[in-house]
């Protein structure tokens, strides 16, 4: 690491290379808050002249490739070219800059790539960041800073503003305006309904390894706990080999549909979006990271408290540009369409005014005549995980509302039909709520309250098949194999309540009626879900030239909380439902549902099918089968 200027490069005339030159700075922060707090502290280094910024990594390598400059800061997980790839490229160049990458993300992963790309200093973005960063600049620059100088005085024209913000009353005038202009990231309104186009299961097209299989994963709810199961599960996917001899594939190539709530949805949404990449990354991105804090210290950053203060900005929308920031770096279901392959992403919220389950499909958008394509993912993210008290409603706009339209055929149909269900009839009332114009606003909250375990979508659907019921999305025609893996992150815990004749503490009884609700729910969803695959395996598969077909099911169910091991069974349930967890719970969790899926004796069978290529419809289950280790 260098330690003084003259160990840095300086390729131009002696004179220029005084320690009294000027230093010559470029930032690259995504966020135009962080940018200009960014810019505020080095600025007091007499001495530092900022050049020029961006937003993005490619911008930064182009500018920074022609200004001759002599510091960039770079936030690590800037978007295009991240941080670390923008040091190891500059780094290749004739006389680099000092290159000094900022980040929140403190793990020794994140610090060890940084270095490694060739990185002078990496400095955590914590409460004593602005001194380490002036600090870091006084040790490769030591004659150029002196830190009792707090002045500013080579500020570019663009950041020149901000030093007005010395005059109290000009400042809180600013705190006012920009409270005001604070607003959640409205929904687009959507020009036309068209079937063949949006994000629906049926625009998207299945996997080419086994036509004959529906292969379906439900993540639960339970913060990281469940991102780091349901990330586990898919973890042992792609290690089973399936298929015939000599044409093996992964079965984690075989996923249709991914069905999420809550803490589950992070996993799901961040695989259906990157891919492969979830492997190499998502661990130090997410379930290392120690987001909860991470959210709190945003919270309580002065410049977003001014924006909390707008009636029309929440902690949800603080929560979701985080996320976008962190995982999902400003993509929308748009981008989700354009891949135009599986698995097919359902994120899963509550609409808390009805406590409906409410899907990101453009199915479900429909009704609300929102065009899914333009929606960010890490907004249906915020809402599927906005637990109530911690986080606020996720708001969506309903334009039925102010535009009438004619209401989809299928409700009417269901609502007039004597012999429809119960079930069906609900469905379709929830529906027309979004349409019947009194409702110009939709509030979503986490997904776990009407639907814990994201197996209800699934189940409308084949009960709609069953009944000849035209719900959206609903399958014409049935594989002859149906397989389903439930996530399920839910954990028991014993109050102690049975040894004590006291009165129960409002906490204590208000964790109880949840814990009980979700967990009773859970197994009456997971029951009828058999039944209705029960139904449907006598039903056959669609067939075009011949006699309906067996189909073959499997329910895979794990539930951690069952565990058959004592000491795993007591870890998994001390385990708390937050969004940060240590490193060592997040290994041994990733280890406890890939042995658990590994080792469930359904998986076994499905696994054992398709290698065998044959259909044997509910045959039972042979132990001795391995899960392709």
């Amino acid at each position: 690491m260098k330690t003084s200027i003259e160990k840095s490069h300086c390729s131009r005339p002696w004179n220029d290379c005084l320690p009294t030159r000027t230093i010559r700075t470029f930032l690259a922060e995504e966020s135009s808050f962080l940018m200009a707090l960014l810019a505020r502290i080095v600025s007091k280094n007499p001495r530092v002249s900022i050049v020029g910024s961006a937003t993005d990594g490619r911008k930064t390598l182009c500018n920074a490739s022609t200004l001759q400059l002599d510091l960039v800061v770079t936030d690590l997980h800037i978007p295009g070219l991240d941080g670390a790839e923008v040091a190891r490229l500059l780094k290749q160049q004739p006389n680099p800059p000092i290159i000094f990458l900022v980040t929140s993300d403190d793990t020794p992963e994140a610090q060890a790539r940084s270095m490694a790309a060739g990185a002078d200093a990496f400095l955590v973005e914590a409460g004593n960041f602005a001194p380490r960063l002036l600090s870091a600049i006084q040790e490769f620059f030591p004659d150029e800073l002196d830190p009792n100088d707090v002045e500013p005085k080579h500020l570019p024209a663009e950041w020149r503003p901000t030093m007005i913000l010395k005059s109290v009353p000009f400042f809180l005038a600013v705190l006012l305006l920009v409270s005001g202009c604070a607003h959640f990231q409205r929904n687009a309104p959507l020009v036309s309904t068209d079937q063949r186009t949006g994000y629906r299961f049926q625009n998207t097209a299945p996997p080419t390894n086994s036509s004959d299989l529906l292969l379906m994963l439900a993540f639960s709810g339970g913060g990281t706990r469940a991102a780091t199961l349901s990330y586990g599960v898919l973890e042992e996917l792609a290690r089973t080999p399936v298929g015939a001899e000599g044409k093996q594939h992964r079965l984690l190539d075989d996923v249709d549909i991914i069905s999420s709530v809550s803490g589950g949805s992070f996993t799901a949404a961040y695989y259906a979006l990157w891919g492969d990449r979830i492997f190499s990354d998502y661990e130090s991105q997410f379930l290392k990271k120690r987001v909860q804090t991470d959210l709190l210290l945003r919270a309580i950053a002065p410049w977003n408290l001014v924006r909390l203060a707008s009636p029309s900005f929440s902690r949800s929308d603080l929560a979701a540009e985080y996320y976008d920031h962190l995982l999902f770096k400003g993509a929308t279901f748009g981008d989700l369409m354009a891949r135009g392959d599986r698995p097919f992403l359902c994120v899963n919220a509550t609409d808390i005014a009805s406590g409906a389950r409410f899907e990101f499909t453009q199915d479900e958008f429909d009704l609300i005549q929102s065009d899914l394509s333009k929606f960010p993912v890490s907004r249906a993210v915020a809402a599927s995980s906005a637990l109530p008290l911690y986080l606020t409603p996720v708001n969506l706009k309903n334009y039925s509302a102010e535009q009438a339209e004619a209401e989809p055929e299928w409700i009417q149909s269901i609502l007039d039909d004597p012999a429809a269900s119960t079930r069906m009839r609900y469905v379709a009332s929830q529906a027309r709520s979004y349409t019947d114009g009194h409702r110009h606003f939709i509030h979503l909250v986490d997904g776990g309250f009407s639907d814990y375990l994201g197996l209800r979508g699934a189940i409308d659907r084949v009960i709609a098949r069953e009944q000849s019921t035209q719900l959206p999305s609903v399958p014409l025609r049935i594989p002859r194999r149906v397989a389903l893996i439930i996530v399920d992150a839910d954990r028991d815990f014993d109050y102690g309540w049975d040894s004590k004749e006291g009165p129960l503490g409002f906490r204590a009884l208000l964790g109880s009626v949840g814990q009980v609700t979700v967990s009773h729910y859970s197994f009456e969803t997971i029951e009828l879900f058999k039944e209705v695959m029960a139904r449907l395996s006598r039903e056959g598969a669609g067939s075009d030239d011949s006699q309906p077909l067996p189909i073959t099911t499997y329910v895979i169910e794990l539930h951690f909380n069952q565990l058959p091991d004592e000491s795993d069974r007591h870890f998994f349930n001390t385990v708390p439902t937050s969004l940060q967890l240590p490193s060592k719970t997040v290994d041994r969790l990733r280890q406890l549902a890939s042995r658990q899926l590994a080792d469930n004796v359904e998986f076994r069978r499905l696994v054992t099918d398709l290698r065998d290529q044959s259909i044997r419809p509910n045959s039972p289950a042979r132990p001795s089968v391995t899960a392709g280790k």
